[in-house]
């Protein structure tokens, strides 16, 4: 169950205070990706280093210059080395220590792989070793990340399912229109069931609203519930509310037996990113079919369809297919 956004803006808060359960999943995540990207490169390092610990040639070449480039901290050394009458050059970073010992046409062990004359490596034992060092350091360092990134996103999926939240006021500067023209379209909830749902998310997000939400539950004859708010409900919960009604806290409903629909005219004060040139449309905010995120509203505007992700950077990002959920055309006629 998908939480807004929140700033905590102090100091000497513990991580799970400073950032939101939606944001903490995301930062988990990108560390999850920053162990994948660490073991890759372990990875391809470590492949590299067989291929020169397997069979190879070993020649003696001579060093043609030694250099700084730029900014790097490791000085680079060019050097060259026959094999048989063709004259290979190279250059590459090498250690500082190694470096020193360097001199301008000094003789260098050079090793290079029998099917691949020009990949070689500079054969000093420090910089073998230094190789191999490196392997072990990102091997160490991705399963460190990896596994601190899913402990992370573990617990912040586990928050996002049981509600909890950041609690500290948050002033959405809410002025209510008495003319809205939000509305709440439900069907398999009765209106008791709706009642406490408004309730419920009303304890939720009552760091954002000084008030209860006073609504208008009037029951059609088909069963289908229509919901609409004299007293207004904040823009910025409105994606919010749609998702809640749909995932209740506390409430067990057959799969698939649930369709909450919303309306609302949008406009600047909506949650998340969004194009302007929607601002004073009607959006059409429902669940799509087959939901597996839990944390995404979609808006229908005209033609269009946007997912509005609350973990994905919050963005509203136009979508080619809308997965428009059984009944959504009955529940709207």
């Amino acid at each position: 169950m998908p939480k807004e956004k929140k700033n905590t803006g102090g100091w000497g808060l513990s991580f799970n205070d400073r950032y939101s359960p939606r944001d903490r999943r995301a930062i988990g995540i990108g560390v999850v990706a920053l162990g994948v990207f660490s073991f890759v490169l372990a990875a391809n390092l470590f492949y590299e280093n067989r291929q020169f610990d397997g069979p190879t040639i070993r020649v003696i070449g001579s060093v043609e210059n030694l250099y700084q480039a730029g900014n790097r901290s490791n000085p680079r050394v060019a050097y060259r080395y026959t094999v048989g009458p063709t004259e290979v050059h190279d250059v590459v970073s090498v250690d500082g220590e190694i470096f020193s010992g360097l001199q301008l046409g000094q003789p260098l062990p050079i090793k290079y792989l029998p099917n691949y004359p020009a990949k070689n490596r500079i054969d000093l034992p420090a910089e073998n070793a230094e190789r191999h060092n490196t392997v072990y350091g990102l091997t160490g360092t991705s399963i460190i990340f990896m596994c601190l990134g899913a402990l992370v996103v573990r617990f912040a999926q586990r928050d996002i399912k049981s509600g909890k939240t950041i609690k500290k006021r948050h002033d959405l500067n809410f002025a209510p229109d008495p003319n809205n023209r939000k509305e709440v379209r439900a069907r398999g909830w009765s209106s008791e069931d709706f009642a406490k749902i408004l309730v419920d998310f009303r304890k939720v997000y009552d760091d954002c609203l000084v008030s209860d939400i006073a609504a208008k539950i009037h029951s059609e004859k088909d069963g289908t519930l229509l919901v609409t708010f004299p007293q207004d409900v904040p823009d910025k919960l409105f994606a919010f509310l749609i998702n809640y009604s749909q995932y209740p806290k506390g409430f067990e409903p057959k799969a698939g037996s649930i369709l909450v629909v919303g309306k609302a005219v949008i406009s600047e004060s909506f949650d998340g990113k969004f194009n302007s040139k929607l601002i004073g449309r009607e959006g059409v905010f429902y669940i799509p079919s087959d939901d597996k995120d839990y944390d995404v509203v979609y808006v229908q505007v005209g033609e269009e369809t946007f997912a509005h992700s609350f973990a994905f950077l919050n963005k509203w990002k136009k979508v080619a297919d809308p997965r428009l959920p059984v009944g959504f055309a009955d529940i709207l006629a």
